[in-house]
């Protein structure tokens, strides 16, 4: 295998991992918590949601894997695409420079293969950070949609921010800031669902 191909295959080998789905960011926050003994609303007023949890309990965990898993496919096709137009040009500069070229034609050919490879790494690398990019508008779109009906649980619980364990650390969490379960059946509410359903569905494709 000449070098151009090896960096073809290699490159090539960027997008055909499937990315799992995960809601977190790459910053974190460490944040304590606050607890108290009564029944009182717990001090802080900080309510904490599990993003990842609440995606598995409404079935969204899998339909946003499957939309990233469809664009990854995508982005595959193109660049394979781009892999076999790459390698066709190559070969019709190496049949156009016969079966005995000579040392400068044999330069000529390395130049084109490095040219070649550079552009085929160029699609790739794009392709692999458009797949990122996606796999972000995804997870903001489903944050959107959760920080209207987060906001309002909060409130009604005298709570005054939201936070996410995907975001941060949480040394002691009192059971009365977790918002998750709440949050989670409110949104089968707006979405007219059962829990059962969705916990059967999920179950069905484990």
């Amino acid at each position: 295998m000449n070098a151009f191909l090896k960096i073809l295959v290699s490159s090539a080998c960027i997008l055909l991992i499937a990315t799992g789905v995960g809601c977190q960011r790459a910053d974190s926050d460490a944040v304590a918590v606050a607890t108290t003994q009564d029944g009182a609303t717990p001090a802080g007023g900080v309510a904490v949601v599990d993003l990842d949890e609440v995606a598995r309990r409404i079935g969204r965990d899998q339909q946003m894997g499957r939309r990233i898993e469809q664009f990854r496919e995508q982005k595959n096709q193109e660049v394979a695409a781009a892999q076999t137009l790459l390698q066709q040009q190559l070969k019709q500069f190496q049949d156009s420079l016969g079966d005995s070229p000579t040392p400068e034609q044999q330069q000529q050919l390395g130049v084109v293969q490095r040219k070649l490879a550079g552009d085929f790494t160029s699609v790739a690398q794009q392709a692999s950070s458009a797949l990122n990019e996606f796999k972000q508008t995804v997870i903001h779109e489903y944050r959107d949609e959760l920080r209207p009906l987060a906001r309002e649980i909060a409130a009604r619980r005298g709570l005054q921010v939201v936070i996410t364990h995907q975001d941060s650390f949480q040394l002691v969490v009192d059971p009365r800031c977790d918002i998750t379960e709440e949050l989670s059946e409110r949104l089968l509410e707006v979405a007219g669902r059962p829990a059962a359903e969705v916990d059967a569905g999920s179950l069905s494709q484990r």
